[in-house]
């Protein structure tokens, strides 16, 4: 049997409990190695492996033709894109080189013609073009904005969607 003093004992426990769940969370207390940085995202890059860095910055037109060549023959858009960076297209690559940057471009097509009976290969041939269109994309915006146009976006640049 319970008496009036656990009864009471309960209710004080459970109506804590519910503060603590509605009550704002704490807080962090920052150690002496932590630190806080407030302040404005310029911008956000991709971190892309040495296969994924050699990719040269093409114009979009002839990155939309990379892609459509990646759909319907595995590897021949990543073909296109060793030539490209052959003949001097420029890479997000830490060392530039043209020579190392179309090897490893020909190195990126031989694996996905060569896995492209097993699926994986013609799967990575199509990523492999998306991600060349979405940085000759990234390219023209940044070249926009360096030359002071306008930009369409999506999303708008600042809270108060002032641009």
């Amino acid at each position: 049997m319970t008496t009036e003093e656990d009864i009471q004992e309960i209710t004080t426990d459970a109506s804590l409990l519910s503060a603590k769940k509605h009550a704002p969370a704490e807080k962090p207390k920052l150690g002496r190695k932590q630190s806080v940085f407030v302040g404005t995202i310029v911008e956000v890059r991709d971190k892309r492996g040495t296969l994924g860095s050699a990719i040269p910055n093409v114009p979009l037109a002839y990155a939309w033709i990379c892609l459509f060549c990646n759909v319907f023959a595995p590897g021949t858009g990543t073909f296109l894109m060793a030539l490209a960076a052959l003949c001097g297209a420029k890479t997000n690559s830490k060392k530039p080189s043209r020579c190392k940057d179309f090897l490893l471009n020909l190195v990126a097509f031989l694996l996905q013609l060569l896995t492209a009976l097993l699926i994986v290969g013609w799967i990575w041939s199509i990523f492999w073009g998306m991600n060349v269109v979405t940085q000759a994309n990234e390219v023209k915006t940044i070249e926009q904005a360096k030359k002071g146009k306008r930009i369409k976006t999506d999303k708008p640049i600042c809270k108060n969607n002032e641009s």
